[in-house]
């Protein structure tokens, strides 16, 4: 259950910062620095789309009961990988969000 949780909250959270950008009038075409913006959210979205195959991987090994204590690589691996999006995830927000406000 707090894998679907985390799954559904990376999701939601990379898709909710897209939509915000876009409903604010930022354009991928109109600057570097919004394309910059979208590329970094359409990077986040690739990340979060690798965990939820993994994810749905590890549920249906759970449901085969090939997954336990001793074959545990996937749980390992999930886990990095999604450590790894949170972390990439806060630094693209860090870097969109914060960057330009020190700056001006």
């Amino acid at each position: 259950m707090a894998l679907l949780v985390a799954l559904a909250s990376l999701g939601t959270s990379s898709w909710l910062e897209l939509a915000a950008h876009w409903l604010s009038g930022l354009r991928p075409q109109a600057t570097g620095y919004a394309a910059l913006v979208y590329l970094a959210s359409a990077l986040q979205l690739q990340i979060v789309a690798a965990l939820a195959i993994m994810g749905l991987t590890l549920l249906a090994r759970l449901a085969a009961g090939r997954a336990d204590n001793a074959r545990r690589v996937t749980f390992d691996c999930l886990a990095l990988l999604i450590y790894y999006a949170a972390g990439q995830g806060l630094l693209g927000l860090l870097l969109v969000h914060g960057f330009p406000r020190v700056v001006a």
